[in-house]
């Protein structure tokens, strides 16, 4: 399970990300265990976490910037820059980011009615809408 907290510093675009092992009765912070250290974690917002796996974005200027974080082994697995034309993107993944068939999926709402799809790979260089 994950849950993602406002910041108590007074950042409120940035926040703490908890993840619930119910079986293991344990909670990984995420932000203590590599935000603070970590470039790529100040404000970064979680979307989707699964086999061990959390997906994060960020924008960074124009590009919006996707990556796969593991609590277990504090790795993170970078995916290919998606040039931000949308103010905001919802996103998951299909398997584990290790797995050669993990596919990425953004979702963005450009206008009223209508809906882009973008999709990569861990591996791909580009994404595909």
């Amino acid at each position: 399970m994950m849950s993602y907290d406002l910041d108590q510093t007074g950042y409120d675009d940035c926040g703490i990300c908890h993840l619930w092992d119910p079986a293991a009765k344990t909670i990984y912070v995420v932000k203590e265990a590599a935000m603070l250290e970590n470039r790529y974690f100040f404000c970064a917002e979680p979307h989707h976490s699964r086999y061990g796996w959390v997906l994060f974005s960020k924008s960074i200027y124009d590009p919006f910037f996707f990556f796969f974080y593991s609590p277990f082994t504090n790795e993170v697995i970078e995916l290919p820059k998606l040039e931000k034309r949308y103010s905001e993107y919802k996103a998951t993944f299909s398997l584990s980011p290790k797995s050669p068939d993990c596919m990425v999926i953004a979702l963005s709402n450009p206008e009223a009615g209508k809906l882009e799809i973008q999709t990569c790979k861990p591996d791909d260089k580009s994404w595909k809408t």
